[in-house]
């Protein structure tokens, strides 16, 4: 068998393994992590009352946003 790849959620210290993958129980395996990053969502609210808010501020915002998608983008 290869190299297998899936994504899993790691719950105090625990991986549940995949039933596909059940001919890996009671074996020794290396395992690279790789964190998933979260991504922001757009959050429209944010540009309630605006006129409260510098252009600065909602151009910063803008582009952490785009960013974020970009490298989710990207990464897929």
């Amino acid at each position: 068998m290869g190299t297998i790849e899936f994504e899993a959620d790691i719950k105090d210290g625990v991986i549940h393994l995949p039933k596909k993958f059940k001919q890996l129980n009671n074996k020794r395996v290396k395992i690279l992590a790789i964190p998933l990053q979260e991504h922001k969502k757009f959050d429209p609210k944010i540009f309630h009352g605006v006129a409260n808010i510098s252009k600065r501020e909602i151009d910063r915002y803008i582009d952490d946003t785009r960013r974020d998608w970009d490298s989710f983008i990207n990464e897929s």
